[in-house]
């Protein structure tokens, strides 16, 4: 299982290199079922309920997920 909260557009940035990103997603997303999730994270809503963080929208990054999250 991968979790990540990039989108797979997102990796050839991360890993600055559009060659490798294709390539590894091409590996990963060969035989796989994709699960995209939106919301926030479980850590993001305990940390505004604890008043850690204020505000009630989604954070950044927390789109489209590949391999759930």
């Amino acid at each position: 299982m991968v979790t990540t909260s990039r989108s797979a557009g997102e990796w050839a940035i991360v890993m600055n290199d559009v060659a490798m990103a294709g390539a590894v997603l091409n590996r990963f997303l060969h035989h796989c079922e994709v699960l995209t999730m939106r919301g926030d994270s479980y850590r993001l809503r305990e940390a505004r309920r604890d008043g850690v963080l204020k505000g009630e929208g989604t954070s950044p990054g927390s789109g489209s997920a590949t391999g759930g999250k």
